[in-house]
């Protein structure tokens, strides 16, 4: 998971990967045991915290600071991508 976003990092403007960065290592250990709480499966919440972070990644640009904090935009999209998988496994 982190090799895949340093690559994506590396390839953002240096002012925003950093940013990025610090968001990634002030909230990983956060969104994971998020994650973990909702789903009660430790392997899937590492996948939905990776599908997290690589959304957030390819959405910043629709981070609004108007309308909350990053860390806040960031748990909003690891919820999603946690009922994702919630109703994935439902339909399974």
């Amino acid at each position: 998971m982190e090799h895949t976003l340093t690559m994506a990092i590396d390839q953002a403007p240096t002012t925003v990967a950093a940013s990025f960065e610090a968001l990634y290592r002030t909230s990983a250990d956060a969104v994971y045991a998020y994650a973990a709480s909702l789903l009660r499966d430790r392997s899937a919440a590492e996948e939905v915290t990776a599908a997290a972070f690589e959304r957030a990644f390819r959405k910043q640009r629709s981070f609004d600071p108007r309308r909350g904090t990053q860390r806040a935009w960031l748990f909003g999209i690891a919820r999603n991508a946690a009922l994702d998988e919630l109703r994935r496994r439902r339909r399974q």
